[in-house]
């Protein structure tokens, strides 16, 4: 069911409730109109919503892949180093053999 629908049966079944009689049917076009640009602000509002969340998790995301590779660079560096050590001290010990 499509928006102005479903706000035409949801004017139509107030009347038909006996709410708002007079005011509904004498201003029918202008609450229509009212319903469907909430409704419109509110549909706007979501897509703006999902926009921004996925926006978000694409940024979180791209500062995750750019931590990831300070963090793999700078165990590379302390791994490259302790390699280092362990060729010096290997070389130590092999004096003493």
């Amino acid at each position: 069911m499509k928006t102005i629908e479903a706000i035409d049966r949801a004017i139509q079944s107030t009347i038909d409730a006996g709410y708002l009689v007079e005011y509904l049917t004498k201003n029918k076009s202008e609450v229509r109109r009212m319903m469907l640009a909430e409704f419109n602000e509110i549909e706007r509002e979501e897509t703006l919503r999902k926009k921004s969340y996925a926006k978000g998790k694409k940024a979180g995301r791209r500062a995750g892949r750019i931590e990831e590779r300070k963090n793999t660079k700078a165990e590379r560096k302390r791994a490259d180093k302790a390699e280092a050590r362990v060729r010096e001290l290997e070389a130590e010990l092999t004096k003493y053999k």
